[in-house]
């Protein structure tokens, strides 16, 4: 018994030791990869990139080579459209370089991309003459709700934009008056922002004032039916009703 009682215990023993030089062994092995092969967290200074359903094998590769050379256009082979904005943004934030937003997916990533890449306003300056400075200007100037920044804007039409935004943002409908090009578009923004088809009223075109009425309606005739009497047209105010199943 004791000499059968030894030998389990031997056993049991040199499982333990095989055990622990498995663990070890991968461990060590692990840390050999990681040092030669360092993770997307310690290239990024802690930030894993978070993509969409669609990224692949081939994205993750091209967003991998693209930080590792700082090279923009490796990003543009990247299929998943956030994946390919956040390798555009951490590539102009980490160059200084505004330029490289402008190839994002959309108007939204491009000025995410300017915001933290310039991080004010004054960087502005710095870019191309026309449409990227003046959609730099407008984007900081909706920011921080500045109509004088709206002056640094170039174009005309994209000036007034800039004072819609800010007028729809602070729900001034006021400042809508002083526009050259977009002043119905802005009160019915402004209206729609707030809630209130009264701002409507001062549009003159009758079709865009009722467009205008129809828009509030949408987002208060489910709760308050009674609203879809202020169209003035009966078969658009016949449709509000059918809509939300009054008729």
């Amino acid at each position: 018994m004791l000499a059968r009682k030894r030998g389990d215990n031997t056993l049991i023993i040199i499982i333990i030791v095989l055990a622990v030089i498995i663990v070890g062994g991968g461990g060590l092995a692990f840390f050999m990869l990681s040092a030669e092969m360092p993770g997307l967290e310690q290239e990024l200074g802690g930030i894993q990139p978070v993509a969409g359903a669609e990224a692949s094998e081939d994205d993750y590769f091209f967003y991998n080579q693209a930080l590792a050379d700082s090279d923009p256009v490796s990003c543009s082979a990247i299929t998943d459209s956030y994946l390919k904005d956040e390798c555009i943004t951490l590539i102009a934030v980490g160059t200084g370089d505004a330029n490289i937003c402008f190839s994002a997916s959309d108007e939204s990533s491009s000025w995410m991309c300017l915001r933290d890449t310039l991080r004010e306003s004054s960087g502005c300056g710095g870019l191309p003459e026309g449409n990227l400075r003046d959609f730099c200007y407008s984007g900081f100037a909706v920011q921080m709700l500045s109509t004088d920044m709206c002056e640094m804007v170039s174009d005309a039409m994209a000036r007034d934009e800039c004072y819609m935004d800010i007028a729809i943002y602070s729900g001034n409908v006021y400042m809508c008056d002083s526009l050259t090009f977009m002043g119905d578009e802005c009160r019915k923004g402004v209206a729609i922002s707030l809630g209130d088809a009264a701002f409507c009223d001062a549009i003159k075109d009758s079709g865009k004032r009722d467009e205008c009425k129809e828009a509030v309606v949408s987002q208060l005739a489910v709760t308050d039916p009674s609203v879809c009497q202020i169209i003035d047209d009966q078969e658009e105010r016949e449709e509000c009703l059918k809509a939300i199943g009054m008729i």
